[in-house]
């Protein structure tokens, strides 16, 4: 196994799948997954983290060859969770995305949509009640379809508009703080102070 395309294409061939099945787990097309096995590209780092998650693989070994192959790591109770439900490549990222998100955001984007998610019972209480295996709809007012948009949904649609604004403001917010320090890192005025610091 000398390129990183082989060892990609042992990791499909270990997991009796086809490069279409494999692509679907990670979120990425088939035609990609064939480019990446002839070398014709070679995966983000983004991917090479994903393809290690997902199959249990060594980062080392799929970007080197150094073995062994096999994560030996145990697995997190969250990645035995999420591997029992069948999580996607998708799925996944949105969880990381989420907690890639600074505390106070989270916590103020959890009380915006708790605020106006709530009828007659919390829904998002609602939801993780689902996790018991309930049906769905046992825990869910359902709102009958119609063909115009009612009040509850433009309610709800608005929701999201603010809470999406908001944390287009929130993003904007550190990005300009960040440009900041970086500029005065480079004239050396502020140079102890880390991207960390800035979170």
């Amino acid at each position: 196994m000398t390129t990183i395309g082989e060892r990609i294409a042992l990791i499909i061939q270990k997991n009796n799948l086809k490069k279409v099945q494999f692509a679907e787990k990670l979120g990425i097309s088939g035609a990609y997954v064939t480019h990446l096995v002839k070398g014709k590209n070679a995966p983000s780092d983004a991917l090479v983290k994903l393809i290690c998650r997902e199959f249990r693989i060594r980062e080392e070994w799929l970007l080197t060859g150094t073995l062994p192959m096999e994560d030996s790591e145990p697995m997190t109770p969250l990645t035995e969770y999420a591997q029992e439900r069948g999580m996607t490549a998708f799925e996944e990222r949105m969880v990381h995305a989420w907690f890639d998100l600074p505390l106070d955001i989270r916590q103020m984007l959890m009380e915006h949509f708790r605020e106006r998610l709530t009828d007659g019972g919390d829904l998002l209480d609602n939801l993780t009640a689902h996790a018991d295996n309930t049906p769905l709809s046992a825990n869910l007012i359902l709102i009958p379809e119609q063909a115009e948009e009612t009040d509850e949904e433009r309610m709800e649609r608005e929701a999201r508009e603010e809470a999406d604004e908001y944390y287009k403001l929130r993003l904007e917010e550190k990005r300009r703080i960040e440009a900041e320090a970086k500029a005065l890192d480079g004239t050396g005025e502020n140079s102890s102070n880390s991207e960390s610091d800035i979170a």
